[in-house]
């Protein structure tokens, strides 16, 4: 199945996560909170654990000791598909514009040791879904100053 950059949801993306993960021994939990979600995010509010190269996600938010909160203020889904293509560049931007907050920047920085960063990788994980990406352009790209 082909689809944009655009056209994919937040489960087209965690789904692909765990052809990014790299093992580190410790546990990271995310709870994030997309502020106006979309069709293609579904309620906003998921969770994301990385531990040891697997990866777990499920809607809601995890209650766990130690669990990193991060809000998508401004960009939706598309702010984070730009982590996972432009890495803290993207991260950096969107922090200094005000798309994102983290209670735990250390914690929030970690995603980026964690996951393998760049638009071939995400592409190449997408596809290990069965995703085929045709158009990987999206607006916020150059919104952030990433292109």
């Amino acid at each position: 199945m082909a689809k944009n950059f655009a056209d994919l949801t937040l489960n087209d993306v965690l789904k692909a996560l765990p052809y990014l993960a790299e093992a580190r021994p410790e546990r990271f939990v995310y709870n994030l909170d997309i502020t106006n979600p979309d069709a293609r995010v579904g309620s906003g509010k998921m969770w994301v654990a990385l531990d040891n190269g697997k990866v777990e996600f499920g809607e809601g938010h995890k209650q766990e000791d130690g669990v990193t909160m991060f809000q998508v203020l401004q960009g939706g889904l598309d702010t984070l598909i730009a982590f996972q293509t432009h890495g803290m560049k993207a991260a950096t931007s969107a922090m200094l514009m005000g798309y994102v907050f983290t209670d735990n920047i250390k914690k929030a920085e970690a995603w980026f040791k964690i996951l393998r960063i760049g638009k071939k990788e995400f592409v190449d994980a997408l596809a290990k879904t069965g995703i085929e990406v045709g158009d990987t352009d999206l607006p916020i790209f150059a919104e952030l100053m990433l292109d």
